[in-house]
């Protein structure tokens, strides 16, 4: 049976969204997860390093 055009856009339409989905979930795995979330705590570290509480938790963390 031939496809018609119709068809085949439809088809390619949902091969991408397939695509799509697929880098979304890959991008959430936990190790991605976790470096996200370490970013995320190195900047904030950066914008409070002069705050004495911001210090309280580095040493916490460390200690």
């Amino acid at each position: 049976m031939a496809k018609t055009i119709d068809d085949l856009k439809t088809e390619m339409d949902s091969i991408k969204m397939e695509l799509e989905l697929r880098k979304m979930f890959a991008s959430n795995t936990a190790v991605h997860i976790l470096n996200r979330f370490n970013q995320v705590r190195d900047r904030s570290m950066l914008i409070q390093e002069d705050d004495p509480a911001s210090m309280r938790v580095k040493d916490a963390d460390e200690g």
